[in-house]
């Protein structure tokens, strides 16, 4: 049966009702579409325009803060324009100009260095290269000088070897030794004095000066005061203690 599209439905002819729905129908095709081939692309990134021009993002020009010091060139051909550009690299990077001259000239010219100067040459070799080989002369070590050694404060010590009699009529070799730590005291001068026992005159009474020798030591001959008497003598030297012997008289 041939559909009437003439014939009134409602307020509308068949055909207009017909016209409503189709189009209703390709409205959500293409909508449902649209959105497929949404969802299947990629979105667009937009980025940036760096440039200045119509379109695109705006170009933001930020001035710096501060300005950049450039350090010297290094290519120079002589020692005087390195000398010249080591103490400018030295200055623009703050440092004292006074310190930097000084520092670079007594490096140029062969000096000893300070730790603080040599710290300072270092820091311009590092930032505008070595100075020409050629014509730097050779620049002495720094070497720390010796300390001092302090003198030892321990006492010397005098050591006697002497038999304890002696005959009538003769000498008694009397020998000793001089010592500091353990160490011998050389070519210094022992006092030698002595006293007789018994006697109404017993004090001590100088005898005589002794040299010790490399090693420290020493001899000399002793008799007493009045022939055929027991006697005393005595050694001393300066800081140490007197050491006393006692010769008694044999036969």
């Amino acid at each position: 049966m041939a559909l009437d599209l003439g014939r009134q439905v409602g307020p509308l002819p068949m055909g207009a009702w017909v016209a409503v729905i189709g189009g209703g129908l390709g409205l959500g095709f293409y909508i449902t579409h649209r959105q497929q081939s949404a969802q299947s692309t990629p979105p667009e990134v937009q980025t940036a325009d760096t440039g200045v021009g119509a379109g695109g993002g705006q170009f933001v020009y930020e001035p710096p803060t501060s300005v950049p010091v450039e350090a010297p060139s290094a290519n120079v051909e002589t020692l005087g324009e390195w000398v010249a550009k080591a103490i400018a690299y030295l200055i623009s990077k703050g440092k004292s100009p006074l310190a930097a001259e000084t520092a670079i000239k007594k490096y140029a010219t062969g000096q000893a260095l300070s730790t603080s100067e040599q710290s300072l040459v270092n820091e311009a070799i590092a930032g505008i290269g070595v100075a020409p080989p050629d014509e730097l002369p050779s620049v002495p070590v720094l070497t720390p000088a010796p300390t001092p050694s302090t003198p030892s404060t321990a006492k010397p010590v005098i050591t006697l070897s002497a038999p304890d009699s002696y005959t009538a009529g003769k000498s008694v070799t009397v020998r000793g030794k001089v010592t500091r730590d353990g160490k011998p005291v050389s070519y210094v001068s022992v006092s030698v004095n002595r006293k007789s026992v018994p006697g109404a005159s017993n004090a001590w009474r100088y005898y005589k000066l002794v040299p010790t020798r490399s090693d420290g030591s020493f001899a000399f001959t002793a008799a007493p005061v009045k022939s055929g008497t027991s006697f005393y003598i005595r050694v001393s030297y300066d800081g140490a203690t007197p050491v006393t012997h006692y010769f008694q008289k044999r036969g």
